[in-house]
């Protein structure tokens, strides 16, 4: 088959968008890429649920997400260049609103094919960036109020009325103020107008003049000016700026410099762009800041700055954008350097790193440019923070439609001198031409392309996965205990319409999701009555055609689950036969065990299985002892929990065990929610000598996605209870990966393709060893400490994958490989750096009721926790609603108290510190279960 390339200058295309496609062939020659092809001749279906990101703008404002999207989410990240390749129909799921859909597009795989395709039916749009600063300084913003008024269902990034907050420097200029950042001495002009907003903050470095109209009386702003030119917090500057500000106003128009002893000047300038200005837009008198002096230095030789023929001076455009978890991240700095005498655009000056600048004005040293290059990270994540603050009270028409809100932004930044420190000084805020400065120094830089817009891609694939959950239908069997609490209105919360099926007709979850229905199905080895009995009562309830998933987070009802979600013919839920395997600790060995052809790039399951073997007799106990030998590890064949579980020596040890747990574990009544309900009968198997791990994994049609460890501690031996546990992994990262790819082959090897899987690992002297799989997602803390660490809720992807959808995740989990090496580049390693700082280490200790009991009766109360956990100084994960007095013998852990710090030595330190002061360790006692953790993973 023959292939056509995209011919852009056919005359089909309109002229901005031959323009932009004939830009998009350019690049992809500077890229040494291939161009694009021309498929619409073969028109693709847009049926599915798949990720749509659709990039509405001119292509110098998306290149980078563009490129970066696709190479990370082939196909997900769409150009558009003109409105007229999109349609809008009534949204299914929101009335009043409208759902987007794309006709023609622009796509890419992952190797930067680029391709224009033709989608019938059209693709439906899970996510909006609409970049359409560009199109506002050309039109006005009028043109485009049919283009911003849409009323679309989707997430998009940014509205026109949040840009026109955002490049509303006065406005900004307030938020530094707010929360202490350094910024000009500023007095504010602004006219009144329909786009107007207020400023409440009453700061001394802020002047704020209403002006009733452009002919404002003269000696109003005559006196205005000169107040504020002779305040007294002027004095220590000798010149000013007056700056317009407004959405059309950009790449330093109209902005002037001025001696501030020179009044006449000043008010002329200010005089002249009162003539120009729009209607609720404003203009700005602040004081001038100079880049610092450059530090005399040696070695640079001719490579020095040239300060005899001009003043030189430099400004920072920090990128900063929104990550999943609603914070604030600046991704990339690139610097512009210029004549100080007049305003120092990005158009024209050659984009420079932070790092080389810094070096140019002889500021060397990698401590000290670190130094610099996080207080600017600081100061720009502040002011971030405080506009997503004050945005999010904002009503949706506030913010310009239901999905919008800001994701990026880009601030200058003047790096000054005052009392002999180099202080960043926020100049201004942008919503416009954020990338473009950015993604030229990325051409030029191959090392560092995509690291600017890594965290908003992450936001928007977050933000698009959230959309295409929105309005599922997804059957829940068992409701959970206590610890499963929090997941009770999260389905709400995502727009999930939650039908659950429980055995207890007052269950605390039933007031909370979209549809309840009582089953007595306590007793599980009835599942196949139970699953005929639900399967009715939802046809009876729920129109079939409108359930989209399955699944189960309570361990015991993880097979029903399978069970009704094969009567129901969801296509995407896996096989009894597969849960059953996972289920039954005997069969998941057996199967893994036995010999099969694997692909030549995957060792065999039966490489991590050991023996285990049921023992429900005294005989099959001594026959058991012959093939497994002891020490050995005695368990509850479908236990959970750590109930049950005892390392044994002896034949007379191992019998004394087993007739305990039959006398005393005889059903689910005896101990709820351990496995009961599907029988009594116990396994032994081998005791493995090593580390113990959980590896949750996520998969989709076999294909590993993502994976997550934690470590775990020394166990209280002889019953096997959980001690301490840390995150990430400290293993080496050749281990960490041995782990990954021995927890997925388990999984398929026992027929888990899709969904979140818990498996328990060991890793031996010889290499990963399988213990356990949990066909659900991980329990105690596990989903909190991930959300924590890798911004990923497990539940999320859980739910993704029960509905047919691919999960996406971005440089989120332990299965992502850092990027390509920065070649020694300052910038780009400390922001790895500063990442890694963010995400930092988790530790914690579990409680248990036999050990803990008086210090949570007294100086550790529940109360107590709660408020520390509060207050951000514990994490604090509470797995029973009161603690239980146990007896020892059989015992589950009452909760789990963490700390978080940026390295594993800190946390070691403050767990130490905090578990002693409440009264629940000793130093000695933690010392034995922490000294095992050491840092590897470097």
């Amino acid at each position: 088959m023959s292939i056509t390339t995209l011919d852009v200058d056919s005359g089909e295309f309109s002229q901005p968008c031959q323009k932009q496609l004939h830009f998009l062939q350019t690049v992809l020659t500077d890229l040494k890429l291939p161009a694009t092809v021309d498929r619409r001749g073969r028109p693709r279906s847009g049926e599915g649920p798949q990720i749509t990101v659709v990039l509405l703008a001119d292509l110098e404002e998306v290149l980078s997400i563009f490129l970066e999207g696709n190479r990370q989410y082939p196909d997900g990240f769409l150009y558009v260049p003109t409105a007229s390749w999109l349609s809008r129909d009534p949204s299914p799921s929101n009335s009043g609103m409208d759902t987007l859909h794309v006709h023609q597009a622009v796509t890419s795989d992952s190797g930067g094919q680029t391709y224009l395709d033709v989608f019938c039916p059209p693709r439906r749009a899970t996510y909006l960036d609409n970049h359409l600063y560009r199109y506002v300084a050309r039109c006005g913003m009028e043109d485009l109020e049919e283009v911003g008024g849409w009323g679309l269902d989707l997430p998009t990034c940014s509205s026109l009325v949040l840009n026109a907050r955002t490049d509303d420097k006065l406005l900004t200029t307030t938020m530094c103020a707010a929360v202490g950042v350094a910024h000009p001495v500023t007095l504010g002009l602004w006219l009144p107008g329909h786009r107007q907003h207020p400023y409440p903050l009453h700061h001394p470095s802020v002047t704020v003049v209403r002006l009733t109209s452009r002919d404002e009386d003269k000696g109003v702003l005559d006196r205005a000016v000169r107040d504020f030119l002779g305040s007294a917090r002027m004095r220590d500057y000798e010149k000013v700026v007056v700056k317009p500000f407004g959405v059309t106003w950009n790449c330093c128009e109209g902005v002037s410099y001025h001696d501030r002893h020179d009044v006449t000047s000043v008010l002329e300038a200010v005089l002249h762009l009162l003539t120009v200005i729009d209607a609720g837009t404003g203009l700005l008198v602040q004081s001038y800041h100079a880049t610092f002096p450059p530090v005399r230095t040696s070695g640079l030789g001719r490579h020095a700055l040239d300060t005899q023929n001009m003043q030189l001076g430099f400004r920072v455009r920090a990128i900063v954008v929104r990550t999943p978890d609603n914070g604030a991240c600046m991704t990339q700095a690139v610097c512009a350097i210029g004549d100080s005498s007049q305003p120092i655009g990005g158009v024209t000056a050659v984009p420079t790193s932070l790092s080389l600048t810094l070096t140019k004005w002889g500021v060397k040293g990698e401590g000290r440019q670190r130094a610099i290059y996080r207080a600017v990270a600081h100061t720009c994540e502040e002011v971030m923070a405080e506009l997503m603050r004050q945005e999010a009270m904002l009503t949706s028409q506030q913010r310009g439609g239901h999905g919008s809100q800001t994701e990026l932004v880009g601030i200058d930044l003047i790096l000054s001198q005052e009392k002999g420190s180099i202080v960043p000084v926020v100049i201004e805020v942008n919503a416009h031409d954020c990338l473009f400065h950015v993604t030229m120094m990325e051409m030029m830089q191959p090392r560092l392309r995509g690291l600017a817009v890594n965290p908003l891609i992450r936001t928007m694939l977050h933000r698009s996965q959230r959309h295409v959950l929105e309005g599922r239908t997804v059957v829940v069997i068992g409701g959970g205990g206590y610890s499963k609490r929090h997941l009770r209105t999260e389905g709400a919360e995502l727009g999930v319409k939650v039908v659950l099926v429980d055995s207890d007709p007052r269950h605390p979850a039933s007031r909370w999701v979209h549809t309840f229905l009582h089953v007595d199905m306590s007793d599980h080895r009835q599942d196949t009555r139970h699953a005929l009995t639900i399967t009715h009562l939802l046809r009876d309830t729920v129109a079939a055609r409108d359930i989209a998933g399955c699944l189960a987070w309570w361990e015991d009802c993880v097979p029903l689950a399978a069970r009704v979600g094969q009567a129901l013919g969801l296509k995407h839920t896996v096989s009894v036969e597969a849960v059953l395997n996972a289920k039954s600790k005997e069969r998941t060995h057996s199967v893994l065990g036995q010999q099969r052809e694997e692909p030549p790039n995957q060792l065999p399951p039966a490489a991590y299985a050991s023996p285990v073997l049921r023992v429900a007799t005294p005989e099959q106990l001594h026959d058991a002892v012959t093939k497994v030998s002891l020490p050995a590890v005695m368990k509850l064949e479908f236990g959970s929990g750590a109930v049950g579980v005892k390392h044994v020596h002896s034949i007379k040890e191992a019998c004394q065990h087993m007739e305990l747990v039959d006398r005393n574990l005889r059903s689910d009544a005896d101990f709820p929610g351990v496995g009961l309900g599907h029988g009594q009968s116990m396994v032994m198997m081998p005791r493995l000598v090593g580390t113990e791990h959980d590896v949750d994994v996520v998969l989709f049609q076999g294909q590993l996605v993502a994976a997550f460890i934690s470590d775990n501690g020394p166990t209280h031996m002889p019953l096997c209870m959980e001690t301490v546990a840390v995150m990430p992994s400290l293993l080496p990262t050749e281990q960490q990966q041995q782990l990954i790819w021995a927890a997925a082959s388990c999984c398929r090897g026992l027929g888990l393709h899709t969904g979140v899987y818990n498996v328990e690992m060991m890793m031996t002297s010889c290499g990963p060893r399988l213990l356990e799989v949990n066909a659900r997602i991980g329990g105690y803390y596990l989903r909190q400490w991930i959300r924590l660490i890798y911004n990923v809720d497990i539940f999320h992807l859980a739910l993704m994958c029960a509905c047919g959808i691919r999960p996406v995740l971005s440089g989120s989990s332990s299965l992502e490989e850092d990027q390509e090496d920065s070649g020694g580049d300052l910038l780009s390693s400390v922001q790895r750096d500063d990442n890694g700082l963010r995400k930092g280490c988790i530790m914690g200790i579990m409680l248990c009721p036999s050990r803990h009991a008086q210090a949570l009766a007294t100086t550790a109360s529940p109360e107590h926790l709660q408020a520390l956990h509060q207050k951000g100084d514990i994490i604090f994960s509470q797995f029973e609603a009161e603690v239980v007095p146990q007896n020892g013998a059989f015992e589950e852990s009452y909760g789990n108290l963490a700390v978080r710090a940026p390295c594993l030595q800190d946390a070691k330190t403050k767990l130490m510190r905090v578990s002693t002061s409440l009264g629940l360790e000793t130093e000695e006692s933690l010392l034995e279960v922490l000294s095992d953790f050491v840092d590897l993973s470097q």
